[in-house]
């Protein structure tokens, strides 16, 4: 086991792992900025409990650009310190659909990686177009649930909750409307038959056959 022990004015730390250091030396290098390692170390872990603070590790979706951002630490600024993960997709592409998997969930990781597909983990409450059924009253909405209203289908753009049998055209934006579908649909269908009608009426009536001219014998051939 390595032992720190005083050498002359400075006092040296030595790692089993890493070999001797100067101990001012070591620990400032383990500081960053102007912060030191407690308070470092209290941006990860819960001061209480002594376990990683989930909380400190936060993802959202910028609702203007619809990148993907994160930020680490405790902030009184619900806006302050995102950024955009690098290379982080909103949609993941998990390949071929297999039977009891997971999907619509957003999932994430912190490291480095050498394998695209590992160590990936579901974000708590983060799902990506949750399916919520029909809108109803009182309900508390996330931002990309999706509803359904009188055979329209709408995406909560804004987090809330609703104060109205119907979505709010504030917070949901429209992605299917069910009823100009239906109307277009009876339209197209409708002008499809006419269209069909008329091609049919507009065709030449059938020509009728000349008559067969009567079959005439053949004289004898002549025998020299």
């Amino acid at each position: 086991m390595a032992i720190t022990r005083p050498s002359t004015e400075q006092i040296r730390f030595t790692s089993s792992k890493t070999g001797s250091h100067v101990l001012d030396t070591y620990l400032e290098a383990c500081e960053f900025g102007s912060r030191n390692i407690y308070d470092i170390l209290g941006d990860i872990f819960n001061s209480s409990t002594g376990l990683v603070d989930s909380d400190s590790f936060q993802l959202k979706i910028d609702s203007s650009t619809r990148s993907l951002q994160t930020r680490m630490g405790t902030f009184s600024n619900p806006a302050a310190s995102w950024t955009n993960v690098d290379g982080g997709y909103i949609f993941r592409q998990k390949g071929a659909h297999a039977n009891a998997t997971a999907y619509e969930q957003l999932q994430t990781r912190m490291g480095t990686f050498s394998s695209p597909s590992v160590s990936w983990t579901n974000v708590d409450g983060g799902y990506i177009f949750r399916q919520r059924g029909a809108h109803a009253n009182a309900t508390a909405y996330e931002q990309l649930d999706v509803v359904t209203d009188n055979n329209n289908t709408y995406i909560c753009k804004t987090a809330h909750t609703s104060s109205a049998a119907t979505p709010s055209g504030t917070n949901f934006v429209t992605i299917l409307d069910g009823t100009a579908l239906g109307t277009a649909t009876t339209s197209a269908t409708a002008s499809a038959a006419t269209a069909t009608s008329q091609a049919m009426l507009q065709q030449p009536p059938p020509q009728p056959k000349p008559p067969q001219q009567p079959h005439k014998p053949q004289p004898p051939p002549r025998v020299l």
